[in-house]
């Protein structure tokens, strides 16, 4: 086995292990399942360019960077082991062109020309794989479903008979926004945020964070947002996030409080 081959194999297997890991944390994370995505399609797409190499060096070598690269951008340092060793493949592959492009001259008559074809059509597999990484990303992000790994945040929760109890007492407002949250489908981890806002529009204070781990589609879930401050807010925001982080939003409404 070459040894190309054989730092190809490593890579696969590296790459395996950081998608799976970006698997499992995307429980407290929805948005990691596209990560983990992308490093699975491209350390499964390193392994053709093992037979590859045999046609076309030049593909092959392509084939195993685009897959480095896959894991780089899918999962970041997670995937930095698989990304060296995709790469140490492809600069193995260079360094054995010469006994590659050898079994080429080798062969003679009609044997050579349909090698020639094969080396032509060998370009085929990296093409292709480009094409399939970034279909996966643009049917998961605009809300469809591969292998079961679904996006689509439009809708996705509601939140229902929001009230507020707002008052001054002794120079300090106090108060809170209760109401309820229903999910039109099951989230590893919802986030509940609020924004109190002057009459003006600047921003009082942020927090009353409440987290729901598991929310179960149809099943509503009350929320209590407190507030307690000199200042009285003429309105707050509410922002629900599916997972960490402050990019997946999936809903946002405005409560006026006066």
């Amino acid at each position: 086995m070459r040894k190309s081959s054989i730092f190809a194999i490593c890579g696969l297997v590296f790459g395996l292990v950081g998608a799976f890991f970006a698997f499992f944390i995307s429980v407290f994370d929805d948005s990691l399942l596209l990560n983990g995505g992308i490093a699975l399609i491209s350390s499964f797409l390193g392994i053709f360019g093992i037979f590859i190499v045999e046609k076309n060096y030049k593909a092959g070598m392509v084939q195993y960077i685009i897959s480095a690269l896959g894991l780089l951008i899918g999962i970041s340092l997670y995937g930095l082991i698989g990304f060296i060793l995709y790469i140490i493949a492809a600069l193995f592959v260079y360094s054995e062109k010469d006994e590659l492009e050898k079994n080429i001259n080798n062969e003679k008559g009609f044997a050579r020309l349909i090698r020639k074809h094969e080396n032509k059509k060998a370009w085929i597999s990296p093409i292709i794989s480009v094409i399939l990484i970034i279909a996966f990303i643009t049917v998961y992000s605009t809300g469809g479903s591969i292998s079961g790994f679904g996006n689509s945040n439009e809708n996705i929760v509601t939140l229902t008979n929001v009230t507020n109890d707002m008052q001054t007492n002794f120079g300090y407002t106090h108060g809170s926004l209760k109401g309820s949250l229903e999910s039109s489908k099951d989230l590893s981890y919802v986030d509940i945020r609020v924004t109190w806002y002057s009459s003006d529009g600047t921003i009082i204070s942020e927090g009353s964070d409440i987290s729901i781990h598991k929310a179960v589609k149809g099943q509503k879930y009350a929320f209590d947002l407190s507030y307690y401050d000199e200042k009285s807010p003429s309105k707050a925001e509410i922002r629900v996030y599916d997972g960490l982080g402050e990019d997946n939003c999936i809903y946002n409404q405005t409560v006026n409080l006066t």
